[in-house]
C-alpha cells in the first residue's frame, strides 16, 4: 500500500484507522461516521437528535411531533451529499464541506446470516430425554443457538493505486514505441544528433568569425 498511503482520503476514496476522528464512536468505520454525520445534521437542523442517536448529556432529544423535521433533515442531507459529489467529479469544488464517510483502507468484514430450525430443539430435547431418562420441567422450553463459519476460506482484497509514476512512464513509453517506433535508446540517439548539430554550427560560427578580420586585412593590403 505504499502508492495509497501518498494519496489523500479523497483521492483513494478510504481512511486509515487513525485517520478520522468520530466523537461519539471510539473505532471508525464507515456506518458509525455515517450515523455521527446525521446526528450532527440532525442537531443542527433541529436542534434535537432522535433518541435512538448518539448523543452527550446536554443534547436534547426530539419528541414526537419533531418526527417530519429530523426525517426532512435526513433527506437533505442525502441531497447536498450527491449534489457535493457531482462538483467533485466536474472538479468544480474541492472543498471539505459534508461527511466525506469514506470506507476503511484495510477492513475485516463478514456475510452473516441467520436461520432457525426446530430440528435443533427436538435434537437437544432427544439428548436430554437419553441422559436423563426423562424431560424436566425446567427444561419443557428450550432453545439452542450454534455459531459458526460458514466456510473456512476467505477471500483477501487489497487496495492499490492503478497507475503509479512508473506505471504512467511505462505507459507513455510504449505508446511512443507503438506509434512512432521510438524508444528511450532513439530519446537518447535523437539528442545526441541534436547536440553534435549544435556543436558543429557552433564551431563554424567561431570559424567564420575568426576568418572575417583576416579577409579584411587582405583587402587593406590590396589596397
Amino acid at each position: 500500500m505504499s502508492g495509497v498511503w501518498e494519496k489523500k482520503a479523497r483521492g483513494r476514496q478510504c481512511y486509515f484507522p487513525d485517520e478520522k476522528y468520530l466523537r461519539y464512536f471510539k473505532v471508525y468505520n464507515q456506518a458509525n461516521c455515517e450515523i455521527e454525520c446525521l446526528t450532527n445534521f440532525t442537531l443542527k437542523s433541529c436542534g434535537c437528535v432522535r433518541y435512538n442517536m448518539p448523543r452527550n448529556n446536554e443534547t436534547l432529544v426530539c419528541s414526537s411531533n419533531m418526527i417530519e423535521c429530523f426525517n426532512e433533515a435526513e433527506s437533505k442531507l442525502l441531497k447536498e451529499q450527491f449534489l457535493e459529489e457531482v462538483k467533485y467529479m466536474k472538479r468544480s469544488s474541492n472543498s471539505n464541506a459534508g461527511c466525506k464517510c469514506f470506507p476503511l483502507c484495510t477492513t475485516i468484514t463478514y456475510e452473516a446470516e441467520t436461520s432457525e430450525s426446530e430440528d435443533g430443539y427436538t435434537f437437544y430435547e432427544y439428548m436430554l430425554r437419553k441422559q436423563n431418562n426423562s424431560l424436566q420441567n425446567s427444561f419443557t422450553s428450550t432453545a439452542a443457538l450454534f455459531v459458526s463459519f460458514e466456510e473456512n476460506q476467505y477471500i483477501a482484497s487489497k487496495r492499490s493505486e492503478l497507475y503509479g509514476t512508473s506505471d504512467f512512464l511505462a505507459a507513455v513509453g510504449g505508446l511512443f514505441g507503438l506509434f512512432f517506433g521510438a524508444s528511450m535508446l532513439s530519446m537518447v540517439e535523437l539528442f545526441y544528433y541534436i547536440s553534435l548539430y549544435i556543436k558543429g554550427e557552433a564551431s563554424h560560427l567561431r570559424k567564420n568569425s575568426r576568418n572575417e578580420p583576416e579577409n579584411e586585412r587582405d583587402l587593406e593590403s590590396g589596397l
